[in-house]
C-alpha cells in the first residue's frame, strides 16, 4: 500500500486574517492540517476544544 503525498501550502487563514502553513493530501486533493489548529481552536471562544470558526478552509466540517 503506497502512502499519499503531502504537499505542504499556505493558505488565507479567515479566523487570524493571515496566511498559515497547511498540508494537502495530493491523493485527495483536500487541505488535511494547518499548522494553526490548536492556537485556532483554543482562542475560538477561549475554551479548548471549541469547534473552528465559520469559514475556515481547513476543516469546514468542524466550524460552529
Amino acid at each position: 500500500m503506497q502512502r499519499s503525498r503531502s504537499l505542504p501550502v499556505v493558505v488565507h487563514c479567515g479566523h487570524h486574517n493571515r496566511p498559515v502553513q497547511a498540508t494537502r493530501n495530493a491523493v485527495i486533493d483536500r487541505l488535511v492540517s494547518c499548522a494553526e489548529a490548536d492556537r485556532c481552536r483554543t482562542s475560538a471562544e477561549g475554551a479548548a476544544g471549541a469547534t473552528f470558526p465559520r469559514g475556515c478552509a481547513v476543516y469546514p466540517s468542524l466550524t460552529r
